[in-house]
């Protein structure tokens, strides 16, 4: 059996030869920890990894993803942003945001700050399909590709070897349910979400790949279903002022 200062190597992010019985400890530890604070038998104690698979203008104003961008479409969302960049560019400036904007000494430091766990934004886009046969059945292919193998690092490879938990939010839903920048609307200020029921059904979907994909992994904690939620729809029908379809 390895001793314990091969977890503990492992833990402040050296690189060694590990033993594969330390990983199987390091997973098992993990498990107990998810139940642990499933059952709430341990608080979380964690932190927000927002901007890094969604986007948002306002909180990573240094990233290359806004460079010549206007304030008036980058403070709009991904949507918006990569309609204007197009994917010959947007593609390439995506990619480095989310290769450097968070990385695995981000893990390393939040497990030695004592934190549990971390939450992890994504889009309906990072399934990269739309089955729900509504609306724009193509829109998902205005985002950035990629940012699903990300959310795979971080939860197969990072947090688990960092002994992490990650809470996935379902931050940005097909026709948005805000109609704000981190949503990613096509329609920035609409919220169509609610309106249609594909759009329901896109994220329903969305929702059982995600659970389905990281059911197995230690470090899975669930998905938070959707943020932020906007009631405005309901006075629009209240109002008689439908919005016309997306």
């Amino acid at each position: 059996m390895p001793n314990d200062s091969c977890c503990q190597d492992l833990f402040n992010g050296v690189s060694i030869r590990v033993n594969p019985c330390c990983l199987f400890r390091r997973a098992s530890e993990l498990d107990n920890l998810r139940e642990d604070v499933k059952y709430g038998r341990t608080p979380i104690h964690g932190v927000n990894l927002g901007g890094w698979l969604v986007a948002e203008a306002w909180m990573t104003k240094g990233s290359p993803i806004w460079e010549g961008v206007p304030d008036n479409i980058a403070n709009k969302g991904e949507f918006q942003t990569m309609q204007h960049l197009g994917h010959t560019k947007g593609d390439a400036r995506f990619r480095k945001h989310r290769d450097t904007f968070i990385t695995e000494d981000d893990f390393r430091d939040i497990a030695q700050a004592k934190l549990n766990a971390v939450r992890i934004p994504v889009g309906y886009w990072i399934t990269k399909r739309d089955t729900s046969g509504g609306g724009d059945p193509n829109a998902y292919k205005m985002f950035a590709p990629g940012a699903l193998d990300y959310l795979d690092k971080a939860i197969k490879q990072w947090a688990p070897k960092y002994n992490l938990l990650v809470l996935i939010s379902m931050h940005a839903a097909k026709g948005s349910q805000n109609g704000q920048d981190h949503s990613s609307p096509s329609s920035p200020g609409n919220t169509y979400w609610s309106n249609y029921p594909e759009n329901v059904q896109n994220t329903l979907d969305n929702v059982e790949f995600l659970a389905r994909r990281y059911n197995n992994d230690a470090s899975f904690l669930g998905i938070s279903l959707l943020n932020e939620p906007s009631d405005r729809y309901m006075m629009k029908e209240r109002l008689g002022t439908n919005a016309p379809r997306p």
